[in-house]
């Protein structure tokens, strides 16, 4: 199923997640969303295992503090420009960042998918997980040497209405 943004929200990633019962991964270098990482959160907590590969690591510092496995690709791999997350029958791929600004004011577009498209789905995020480094939890661990999410010049429009704030006003900021 196709969907469209602004219209749709966060709701058909939250699906994804909460849908799943053994396992969630997520490949996205750009994770904002307090809702993404609380339905992250949730998942992990009721035993489904969640892995997320990417390189964002202000916002999945929190996750990893809860116990969430994360791990990032470098650079060398390749540029995670990917915003991707399967869970048990469904997957979600689509051009929006999990941010505030992409799910409610861009023109973005995302799929459900499920059957043979999940399945390729799932073998490139688990080639992603298997190639990425664990990420402990340090805001300095590999400073440049990620692909995607550590120059804050090049997020700064990402970051306007995302939730994300230097005051740490909020449970999962870092």
């Amino acid at each position: 199923m196709l969907y469209v943004e602004p219209y749709a929200g966060v709701a058909p990633i939250i699906q994804v997640i909460n849908d799943a019962r053994y396992s969630i991964n997520l490949g996205a270098y750009y994770l904002p969303s307090g809702k993404v990482l609380d339905a992250l959160h949730a998942a992990h907590a009721r035993g489904v295992k969640a892995r997320i590969s990417g390189a964002d690591k202000c916002n999945v510092a929190w996750l990893v503090k809860h116990g969430v496995h994360v791990r990032l690709l470098t650079k060398r791999i390749t540029y995670l420009h990917a915003k991707a997350v399967s869970g048990g029958q469904y997957g979600f791929v689509g051009s929006e960042n999990f941010s505030t600004s992409s799910l409610n004011e861009n023109r973005e577009v995302g799929v459900i998918i499920k059957g043979a498209d999940l399945t390729v789905l799932k073998t490139q995020l688990q080639m992603d997980w298997k190639a990425a480094v664990p990420f402990l939890g340090g805001s300095n661990q590999g400073a440049g040497e990620y692909a995607g999410g550590s120059h804050r010049h090049h997020w700064e429009h990402h970051w306007r209405d995302s939730g994300y704030s230097d005051r740490g006003d909020s449970s999962w900021e870092c």
